[in-house]
């Protein structure tokens, strides 16, 4: 896309609404993290972090800590420092993020198995193999309840299946599976 003009938009937005709710409104939370996202998607992860940083802070005094859009946040957060290379602070972000989203959404819920999937992610790329392929293991088990009416994942084609039509890349997926031997793990 158009990170330019997107990014130049988002902070016209941004001054905008710090200028009419003021610099703590959740508005402006959530324009931040919408601006972290255009850098993000451009690999400028510092600065995504610090915006992220500052919405984090605006969203738990504005909503407390165990708000969904606080987890939203630290999800973008631990997958930001996760994309940085900071793997311990993103698992540490990330985790806030599953405990919140477990307690109000429950475990079977898509974005619970989102950051769930986020931490199986990170471990692989952090080198902790075993715990990558239990986590990714137990997120296909979760997607088997939660989509208990469209699927029955049972073997590593359905979750080949499932993963295609939730995921849209069964190849990245399949390749994962082949190169950290989650095969046996599902």
């Amino acid at each position: 896309g158009n990170y330019s003009e997107a990014e130049t938009l988002y902070e016209q937005v941004l001054a905008s609404r710090e200028k009419v709710f003021g610099k703590e409104h959740s508005t402006v939370a959530g324009t931040l993290n919408n601006l972290a996202a255009v850098f993000h998607d451009e690999h400028n992860y510092g600065k995504a972090a610090e915006l992220l940083e500052r919405s984090l802070k605006i969203c738990q005094a504005a909503f407390g800590p165990d708000h969904p859009m606080v987890a939203v946040i630290l999800n973008n957060l631990g997958e930001t420092y996760h994309q940085e290379g900071n793997y311990a602070q993103g698992l540490a972000y990330l985790d806030q993020s599953l405990k919140i989203r477990e307690k109000l959404l429950g475990a079977s819920h898509p974005l619970t198995i989102l950051t769930l999937g986020n931490i199986a992610m990170l471990n692989l790329d952090n080198g902790v193999t075993n715990i990558g392929i239990s986590l990714l293991a137990e997120m296909f088990r979760r997607r088997r309840i939660h989509y208990a009416s469209e699927f029955s994942i049972g073997s590593y084609e359905d979750a080949l299946q499932m993963t295609e039509r939730r995921f849209s890349d069964t190849e990245y997926f399949q390749s994962l599976c082949e190169d950290y031997g989650c095969i046996n793990a599902i």
